[in-house]
């Protein structure tokens, strides 16, 4: 065989295997439950909240969430509060409300528990981790930032997708951080 032959069928193969691993990418929205799906983007149809389905750190492959470039996936508050990201077209990604994070709890049952004071435990217990992960693929098992400041400005609310709790925590701490977009 000669050098030509063999050049040509490496470049061919090469050509193929781009095509044939690049990620697939949506046209058009995905309904699943009160969700749509396109892409690395979740709206919400509910709130009309515009989320990322990747934690901060991971990206979209066009199949799941992966952390291929072994990014930090936690953050400080103040590190949370200062990431700017321009994703799938958008430039006003940001932190969520303690409210807004918290539509995001999964209850196994169904049934999340609306009168306790701590915020969304479940009457059961949730499914592990307590957010959904047909939405939310690969979504870690912890707490989650929000804006939400509380008392002097040194405490912040988190949303703890393990149990679906809400707490208060020291903003010198290191969290996940899922960014929102308000949605048109």
């Amino acid at each position: 065989m000669s050098a030509k032959t063999t050049m040509t069928k490496l470049i061919l193969m090469a050509f193929i295997m781009t095509i044939v691993f690049q990620p697939v990418y949506a046209t058009e929205w995905q309904q699943i439950k009160h969700y749509q799906i396109k892409d690395g983007l979740v709206k919400d149809t509910e709130t009309n909240l515009i989320w990322k389905r990747c934690d901060e750190g991971q990206e979209w492959n066009g199949q799941t969430c992966a952390n291929e470039h072994n990014n930090t996936l936690i953050f400080t508050f103040n590190d949370a509060m200062n990431l700017k990201s321009n994703y799938a077209g958008y430039s006003d990604w940001r932190l969520p409300t303690r409210e807004e994070l918290k539509t995001l709890v999964y209850c196994s049952s169904g049934e999340p528990n609306l009168s306790n004071n701590n915020g969304g435990i479940c009457k059961t217990s949730p499914t592990l981790p307590s957010i959904d992960r047909e939405i939310f693929p690969n979504a870690n098992v912890w707490r989650y930032w929000s804006s939400s400041l509380v008392d002097n400005n040194n405490h912040v609310w988190t949303i703890d997708f393990r149990n679906g709790t809400d707490s208060i925590v020291y903003k010198y701490d290191a969290n996940f951080v899922r960014l929102v977009r308000s949605g048109q």
